[in-house]
């Protein structure tokens, strides 16, 4: 399958080699259980009493732990590939001058970059190390700003159509980013309160909640 794959058009020399790596240590891993399973359903380890079950099991944990990184790499190879997508699908959208779809994606953008630094910077003891709060209040004022301008084409099914999106689900998406914005705001507000992971979870179910939207208006 995987080398079914890496023939596809066109080559992506750093994502192929990547998801071949991470294929490979999974196939590997999987070998591995077998080993251990084996080792047990044939009643070796009753020959040996358990002598080779250490060696078993490290050879698994080096595997998984190399699994491990291999994912990791393939996570930020694809990262990599989807922001250089995503900034030319936004920068050819700009050139066309949809601006309201456009408006839509930095957003989005925004808004996802928001939540996830609060996430990477919540901690189990509800400390927030390396928070830039001012850094975030800018983006939610750029957020606001878009959001306003979003409104006032409201109801505006012609052009809303003429800018790639759906009329059907434009004006629901617009109407729920307050509840959006207005719960970023309460997290920057109560970073420091016992409330803090009940509104973190709040606003990441706001999050979700907008992206759904947003995928409803741009198909």
């Amino acid at each position: 399958m995987i080398t079914e794959l890496l023939a596809f058009k066109p080559e992506l020399p750093e994502l192929d080699a990547a998801g071949k790596s991470l294929s490979d240590k999974y196939i590997e891993i999987g070998l591995a259980y077998d080993q251990i399973a084996k080792y047990y359903l044939n009643n070796e380890y009753k020959l040996d009493d358990f002598a080779k079950l250490p060696k078993l099991l490290n050879n698994l944990n080096t595997l998984y732990n190399q699994y491990v990184e291999a994912k990791s790499v393939a996570l930020a190879a694809y990262g990599k590939l989807y922001e250089e997508t995503h900034a030319f699908q936004k920068s050819e959208i700009k050139n066309k001058r949809l601006t309201l779809n456009y408006n839509c994606m930095e957003i989005m953008d925004l808004s996802e970059d928001i939540v996830a630094l609060i996430n990477e910077n919540f901690t189990e003891d509800n400390q927030f190390k390396n928070l830039d709060k001012s850094a975030l209040e800018q983006k939610i004022q750029q957020i606001e700003s878009i959001a306003n301008e979003l409104m006032t084409n409201k109801g505006k099914n012609k052009l809303i159509k003429q800018q790639g999106l759906n009329d059907m689900y434009y004006d629901r998406f617009v109407d729920r980013l307050p509840g959006l914005i207005n719960q970023m705001k309460v997290v920057l507000k109560n970073l420091q309160t016992n409330t803090i992971e009940r509104e973190v979870d709040s606003l990441n179910r706001e999050l979700k909640s907008i992206i759904n939207d947003y995928n409803q208006i741009i198909n």
